[in-house]
């Protein structure tokens, strides 16, 4: 007959067979924990993808109003700086003394004009002089010749009478001349004001060009 094992050894059995199971039940749970915290952290991955796109579109909207109030603001300085730019420019010009034209008076002529204006003088009306407006009368300065340059005289003059005509300078005004003599003046025979002539091309071809000497020229 098999002898009948101790009742320790079955106990022993049992308790380690309880143990195997044990932790197996453990194992699968702690799989369930595992996975049930990967969900979690996968919600809360896209908690936070979520929370940052939902940021990077309230960056975006105020960044956009904000360029556009920037760009809005930027145009309407420029316009104000236009509009000032403007003003200015308009002030400056009625700014000025209101003179007439440089031939429309002559010395000691009637007035009106304020402060100082310039006048046309001499032969042709080439020569130009500052006057002021005194007491409703123009008071002129001496007159002072054109640019040498551009219309060249000789100092020292001749008789008109050399040129030709009666010796005055009224009746060689508008003669010819040769470019030759360009620059050649001459003393007419007027009395009571000196008049002379100078040979110049103002246009026409050279010719004697005649009136007032203004001491540009003498004998």
């Amino acid at each position: 007959m098999k002898p009948v094992e101790p009742i320790s050894y079955i106990t022993s059995g049992i308790l380690l067979a309880l143990a195997v199971a044990t932790t197996a039940c453990g194992d699968d749970g702690g799989g369930g924990s595992g996975a049930a915290g990967g969900a979690s952290g996968s919600g809360s991955g896209e908690t936070v993808a979520s929370g940052g796109g939902g940021g990077g579109g309230g960056g975006g909207a105020p960044s956009a109003t904000s360029g556009g109030a920037s760009t809005s603001a930027a145009s309407s300085t420029s316009g104000a700086g236009a509009s000032t730019s403007a003003a200015s420019t308009t002030s400056s010009a009625a700014g000025g003394p209101d003179c007439p034209g440089p031939l429309e008076f002559d010395d000691n002529e009637a007035c009106t004009f304020p402060g100082t204006c310039p006048s046309a003088c001499g032969i042709e009306e080439l020569g130009s002089r500052i006057c002021t407006c005194s007491g409703g009368v123009a008071d002129c300065e001496a007159c002072e010749p054109p640019d040498a340059a551009q219309y060249p005289i000789n100092p020292a003059a001749v008789d008109c009478s050399t040129v030709g005509g009666d010796g005055s300078a009224g009746s060689i005004r508008n003669t010819p001349c040769t470019e030759a003599e360009e620059g050649t003046s001459c003393i007419g025979n007027e009395t009571g004001s000196a008049r002379g002539c100078v040979c110049w091309d103002l246009g026409s071809g050279f010719q004697w060009e005649c009136g007032s000497v203004n001491r540009w020229f003498a004998k």
